[in-house]
């Protein structure tokens, strides 16, 4: 890698803490006026033009847009004014870029923001929470979030996040030519022992006779062809490039193997416990609901 290359930074998943978001990312004049449009072009017209919104070749434009536009159908559904409206499109806006920030599972994180900000703007604490929405409404909002942008959670974050590779970096100690060493040694310090031989059987040639000297003489001329001719008598074959390359290759794929299998379990878990998450919320939220319609029926 390069001194002036820059090496991206992947943010983690965070808490964020809530905030009132009333004409937050859209003002008075704005939301009333779109609460006025009938058409489908109108109405995307506008938010493109609001939120800045891009159309692009991924379609990441398109999405967003569509998102806008059902959440502007959503609030003229329950009749929202202009600040309920405003409130709930800057609602959707940072659950959304939340999401989105980070390519980690987050959803555990997105979700407790989503209830910090509904209850940001359902009890009249000023200056730390608005009293926006009703109990009813709050539970209208959380509803549509849970069942629109929490259940295709996973869709925006492959659709938004970059994909992150994974490089593995493996540092070995390469393994010592000990065969071919081996063999150096073994047939230098068996030219040694020859030498040793040859002197000894130099200096007692005196006290041997004429037979002794000439079979002396046919030993001393067969052990350089036995010895030192043939330094691997067993026909042996070391080839010891051939065998570091094979155990560091050996090497190299029981590691991935192992870090592979860490990398699958533990995306199995995230995805498990976000499928979790999302259930556990879609039951709350629909006991909350029929808690909500028994209540307004014992008022009734």
């Amino acid at each position: 890698m390069s001194d002036g290359e820059v090496i991206p930074v992947i943010p983690v998943p965070r808490t964020k803490k809530a905030k009132a978001s009333v004409w937050r990312d859209i003002g008075v004049a704005e939301t009333d006026y779109v609460l006025r449009l009938s058409t489908v072009e109108d109405t995307r017209a506008f938010i493109i033009e609001t939120f800045g919104i891009r159309e692009d070749s991924d379609g990441r434009g398109t999405i967003v847009l569509d998102m806008f536009y059902y959440a502007v159908q959503f609030c003229k559904e329950y009749n929202f004014n202009s600040e309920k409206t405003s409130c709930f499109l800057s609602i959707l806006k940072q659950i959304h870029e939340m999401a989105i920030e980070t390519p980690f599972g987050n959803i555990k994180e997105t979700l407790e923001f989503l209830k910090d900000l509904i209850l940001c703007h359902s009890v009249h604490r000023p200056p730390f929470s608005l009293g926006i929405f009703s109990p009813q409404e709050a539970t209208a909002v959380s509803n549509y979030f849970i069942d629109s942008y929490f259940r295709h959670f996973k869709m925006y974050k492959y659709v938004f996040n970059p994909q992150v590779q994974l490089d593995l970096t493996i540092n070995y100690t390469a393994f010592p030519n000990s065969s071919r060493e081996s063999g150096k040694n073994s047939q230098s310090m068996m030219a040694d022992a020859f030498d040793q031989d040859s002197s000894r059987t130099q200096q007692n040639e005196d006290r041997f006779t004429a037979e002794d000297d000439e079979k002396q003489l046919e030993v001393s001329d067969q052990a350089p062809a036995l010895i030192v001719g043939d330094s691997n008598p067993d026909g042996l074959q070391f080839d010891s490039d051939t065998d570091s390359m094979s155990a560091l290759k050996r090497l190299i794929r029981e590691r991935l193997k192992k870090e592979m299998g860490q990398l699958q379990a533990s995306v199995s878990a995230q995805l498990q416990r976000s499928d979790e998450e999302i259930n556990k919320a879609t039951i709350e939220s629909a006991r909350k609901q029929q808690s909500a319609a028994a209540a307004a029926k014992k008022k009734k």
